[in-house]
């Protein structure tokens, strides 16, 4: 009985886990709606922006540097928010070899043909990589491997959670300076292609 609570609530802590992630992903997919708005924004003024870009003075184009390092930099921390975590198993400390466990998440599968496989459906050459009579034989464990087995999930997930969650803060901080220097460079960007046309204008008057 006091094996069976253990497992409830390590298994209750394991789904707390998974839906926290979840809403983070969530969060941050929501953010592409803002940093796609600085991109297209910049990308409406680009034949203007090329033209002019020798004529810009230096705080103009420092600001369209600053601006486009911080755009890649948000894209970057938006993708490995939204990407899987690669081998969290290593990222967790002082794991006893000797302590038996069961799999519970396959990570890989076995492909004849990596590349075709993304375009073939049901190709019997596909498959999970991991024997299912093996598996099977697992669940034949005893209370303490199963135990064993979905606290170590749990760290994982836990790990994935926490790492997932610093970079979701660190973008919410980088997409607020990102807006604050895209303001100020739209505005200098405006006001400097403004004068730039002016002295264009003025330089056809003085040549009729």
């Amino acid at each position: 009985m006091e094996n069976e609570n253990k497992l409830l609530s390590i298994q209750f802590l394991i789904s707390e886990c998974q839906e926290t992630i979840k809403y983070i992903e969530t969060k941050a997919t929501i953010s592409i709606t803002v940093i796609a708005g600085f991109i297209v924004a910049i990308f409406e003024k680009i034949d203007i922006i090329i033209t002019n870009f020798n004529k810009y003075d230096t705080t103009t184009i420092i600001l369209l540097s600053i601006l486009g390092i911080l755009i890649i930099i948000s894209v970057s921390v938006l993708v490995s928010i939204i990407n899987p975590i690669q081998n969290p198993s290593k990222s967790i400390q002082e794991v006893d070899e000797e302590v038996e466990m069961i799999k519970i998440y396959f990570p890989k599968n076995k492909y004849g043909n990596k590349i075709l496989s993304i375009f073939k459906i049901n190709n019997e050459k596909d498959s999970l990589n991991y024997s299912f009579s093996k598996f099977i034989k697992t669940l034949k464990s005893d209370e303490k491997t199963i135990i064993n087995s979905f606290s170590f999930e749990l760290f994982k997930l836990s790990f994935i959670r926490n790492i997932k969650k610093d970079r979701l803060a660190f973008l919410i901080k980088i997409i607020i300076v990102t807006s604050i220097i895209f303001f100020a460079t739209y505005t200098k960007l405006t006001k400097s292609n403004e004068i730039i046309k002016q002295q264009n204008e003025n330089v056809k008057v003085a040549i009729r």
